[in-house]
């Protein structure tokens, strides 16, 4: 039974909220006679029930924070301070190989050992930091010098966030802000300070770049992983403060949906200061005014209907 209701209501809202009305008695019509005036279509009515039934959530206008964010898009990078790159010290015949490319290693642990005729005798390369193997070409056998053959060892329990920064939003960007930083969709954002902002401008992309340094212990923040960085820069009171979910298009407008008595009405606004969350609304609403927070797309279609189909145009 629920269900034969629930579905009579969805084909009432799209016939038209106003043609599931109680008929009229006898002699009335389907139309309010000319004592009562023509029904204005920019009113809706939609009752408890309706607005229930559709999902439609209501919320009272109240000042509030509006914190202004910049957005900001970056990499993961090593800290230069946390990486080795350890060469052979005598060209020669490599004897052994002990690690490769993604293994652990600790501070003075052999890495390999090469036979060379400067050196007199066999020497071991040893891995100068605890850290990870990130680049290493050795093979036994193989013959090299001491100028290539770079082994890479990264300490990646910290490493770097740098973000760009373009030259618009530089005077907003400050050491010391906190930025929250977001990689891929299943890790958790972190949040960190900026460090550092560099003093010149990149030639090829125009921007600069702000370095927030990221604890790394379970090697999550991979150098060469995209991110974002929200900044906030900030925070300012508003006197009336709505959700983004309560702003609509209509006629080229800028509306919010508030209702007055048992009707409904598009009240046109002049948005202000943004956050991510959150809009200031500087013209055309007021404190303890009641609106539509979500679901307001619903009304903005019956508003459409009534003012520009199905006969209801005046």
């Amino acid at each position: 039974m629920k269900k034969i209701s629930t579905l009579i209501t969805i084909i009432c809202f799209s016939l038209g909220i106003s043609a599931c009305h109680s008929p009229q008695p006898a002699g009335h019509g389907t139309h309010p006679t000319a004592d009562h005036g023509a029904p204005d279509p920019h009113n809706l009515e939609f009752s408890d029930s309706l607005l229930a039934e559709f999902g439609i959530a209501l919320d009272t206008a109240a000042t509030g924070y509006i914190n202004t964010a910049v957005e900001l898009s970056g990499k993961i990078a090593i800290d230069p301070g946390r990486l080795a790159h350890i060469r052979p010290r005598f060209p020669g015949i490599v004897k052994k190989v002990f690690k490769k490319v993604g293994d652990p290693v600790a501070e003075d642990e052999v890495l390999a050992i090469v036979e060379s005729n400067e050196s007199l005798a066999p020497y071991q390369i040893r891995s100068q930091m605890r850290g990870t193997i990130i680049d290493m070409h050795l093979t036994p056998g193989e013959a090299i010098t001491s100028e290539d053959h770079d082994i890479l060892i990264a300490d990646l329990r910290a490493v770097w966030a740098e973000l760009d920064v373009y030259e618009k939003d530089l005077s907003l960007i400050k050491t010391g802000q906190t930025v929250l930083i977001t990689g891929e969709t299943n890790m958790p954002a972190y949040s960190g300070r900026i460090a550092y902002i560099s003093p010149v401008i990149d030639i090829r992309t125009q921007t600069a770049t702000a370095r927030v340094e990221i604890n790394n212990p379970e090697s999550r923040w991979r150098p060469g992983l995209f991110i974002s960085g929200t900044v906030s820069v900030s925070r300012g009171e508003a006197a009336v403060r709505i959700p983004y979910s309560a702003l609509h298009k209509v006629a080229n407008e800028t509306v919010v949906f508030i209702r007055d008595g048992k009707l409904f009405q598009a009240q046109a606004v002049v948005p202000g200061r943004r956050d991510e969350s959150f809009v200031e609304i500087v013209k055309g609403l007021d404190p303890g005014d009641i609106f539509v927070s979500n679901g307001g797309f619903l009304m903005k279609a019956e508003l459409e209907k009534n003012t520009f189909g199905d006969g209801h145009a005046h």
